[in-house]
């Protein structure tokens, strides 16, 4: 029956197989296990999925690298690292419907979000200027793009973030002006845009909610009051999903609702609110931690 899937199913399955095993790997802290996890999931699914042995040894291969690639950045404390590239590995294998895309975008969501200028300035405009930020976040989104899929793959991705980001901005016009009964223009932190909204906690259990850069909801985050563990945490928690965003592309609102609604059908927790995914994940809050991701 596997071998009637589409290429392109079969190989992301492949994929996911091996991703699963990331988490094995690490939970050992061995690269060498998580080497071998790697090329084990990814032989075993890609034998399976593309019903060749081609198939087998390309998971194999990929699964290996990206596993123990992983497993060393996360001995070195690196989980964002970590969390940053499976998202990116994803978008990868969806965008070419290979194994070689998922190492691509893996690789390429290693880039950082101020594409090195703190490091070559030593200024954080990224974090502090709207205009730095605003052209950076372009120039990361095509260059993201063009690693995976070429030309492309570039256009694709800068028009999805210009157009999260608008509606990001859209949505905490209206929601804050719904809120606070007035328009209120956002904070700027961080790289990061604030609306309060706190009809959000209010109204649900969601304390806040992230489109591209763009955060909306609880008003001490507005206002940068996060002297408290768990709103540092809700704030970097936020922060990390415009960079979880960003790296999955296209492909990040139908992962993100399949969590969720996965989450309120068979009560698992929503993966994308978790450890490796995301990091600070959910494990985080209440002072908890878990493999250095909660640092």
């Amino acid at each position: 029956m596997a071998q009637h899937l589409p290429t392109w199913a079969a190989t992301s399955l492949a994929n996911a197989a091996a991703a699963g095993s990331f988490v094995h790997g690490l939970a050992v802290i061995k690269t060498v296990a998580a080497v071998v996890g790697g090329a084990a999931a990814g032989f075993v699914g890609g034998a399976i999925l593309s019903g060749n042995l081609k198939g087998a040894v390309k998971g194999a291969f990929y699964g290996g690298v990206t596993a123990g690639f992983s497993a060393g950045l996360m001995q070195t404390g690196l989980s964002d690292a970590v969390s940053r590239g499976l998202s990116g590995g994803i978008n990868g294998a969806l965008e070419t419907g290979d194994s070689e895309g998922f190492m691509r975008g893996y690789f390429a969501a290693q880039l950082t979000a101020d594409m090195g200028i703190e490091r070559l300035t030593g200024k954080r405009l990224y974090y502090t200027n709207k205009y730095a930020n605003f052209v950076t976040n372009r120039i990361r989104e095509y260059t993201r793009g063009f690693i995976i899929d070429g030309k492309e793959g570039a256009r694709k991705n800068l028009k999805y973030g210009a157009g999260l980001e608008a509606f990001g901005h859209a949505f905490g016009v209206v929601g804050s002006s719904i809120a606070n009964k007035r328009f209120v223009s956002p904070s700027f932190r961080e790289g990061v845009y604030y609306y309060p909204a706190n009809y959000f906690t209010a109204a649900s259990s969601v304390a806040a909610v992230t489109f591209g850069n763009v955060v909306i909801g609880d008003d001490d985050l507005f206002k940068g009051n996060i002297g408290t563990n768990d709103l540092d945490m809700l704030d970097r928690h936020e922060r990390a999903h415009f960079f979880n965003q960003s790296n999955l592309g296209p492909y990040y609102l139908p992962a993100h609702i399949a969590s969720q609604w996965g989450s309120m059908i068979f009560g698992y927790p929503a993966f994308l609110e978790y450890g490796p995914f995301q990091m600070p994940g959910y494990e985080c809050f209440g002072g908890s931690s878990r493999s250095g991701g909660c640092q």
